[in-house]
């Protein structure tokens, strides 16, 4: 009855340009709520008319506008997924956007304040974050994040728990700082209302705290991030193959 109730106010609201409406219904596993089946009612981008896509709670999680489709898996709670978004066997829950161009694969999403933008793909990651924005041109692959708040990721490339670090309590506003490298593989500071590349967070501190300990503080922090994203040594074996060879 609520499928008929919800696909009824979707004819009445958009008429002869619903693009999906509601399937069969089934009960998510993990907690208990009623999903449905989104079902396309016309063709579009590589989408055709009866096409079964993933699972939704309720017509708010899909935009019946632009290419946007759920391919596999669910998006439940919250979450709005519009424009041109693409869902790959992802499971997003919590209270988010994801529009632009995004494509999630093989993911799970959870956020309770998210933007997920750009042209961002997320693949076989697992992401919890209370609060996130994910935009630009970011590439994030096998990452894992757990209870991540306040973060902003701009033309990211994240592979890997090493290659995103976040601090807070430095500096003379304790603020949080997310470090992470941008598609051209430089090392980029988000803080506050500052993003650019870690030589010019240097300057800024050393323009703003000069040699005071708030100074020394930032500085020191600055060292152990360009350590941390320094390419890592070869393997002494490796060393060792190289010179026999040259021999």
């Amino acid at each position: 009855m609520i499928k008929l109730i919800e696909n009824i106010k979707l004819r009445h609201e958009y008429g002869s340009e619903l693009k999906y409406k509601l399937g069969n219904r089934s009960i998510d596993f993990d907690d208990g709520r009623v999903l449905y089946e989104i079902v396309a009612t016309k063709d579009f981008s590589d989408v055709k008319k009866g096409d079964i896509g993933g699972r939704v709670e309720s017509l708010n999680n899909l935009s019946q506008t632009g290419d946007c489709w759920i391919y596999g898996g669910k998006v439940k709670n919250d979450v709005f997924v519009c424009n041109n978004a693409k869902i790959y066997s992802s499971h997003i829950s919590g209270k988010s956007i994801i529009c632009g161009n995004v494509i999630t694969e093989n993911s799970t999403i959870h956020s309770n304040c998210g933007d997920i933008s750009g042209s961002t793909k997320i693949t076989n990651s697992s992401l919890r974050m209370d609060s996130i924005t994910i935009c630009g041109n970011s590439s994030i692959n096998g990452a894992v994040t757990s209870r991540c708040k306040n973060i902003r990721l701009i033309d990211a490339v994240i592979n890997s728990r090493r290659d995103v670090i976040i601090t807070s309590g430095f500096g003379s506003r304790c603020s949080l700082a997310t470090f992470f490298k941008d598609t051209t593989g430089a090392v980029i500071c988000v803080t506050g209302c500052f993003n650019d590349n870690i030589d010019e967070f240097e300057e800024r501190v050393k323009l703003e705290h000069g040699d005071n300990k708030y100074g020394k503080e930032y500085l020191k922090l600055i060292e152990s991030i360009r350590i941390h994203f320094e390419p890592e040594d070869k393997k002494e074996e490796d060393v060792k193959i190289l010179v026999e060879d040259e021999d």
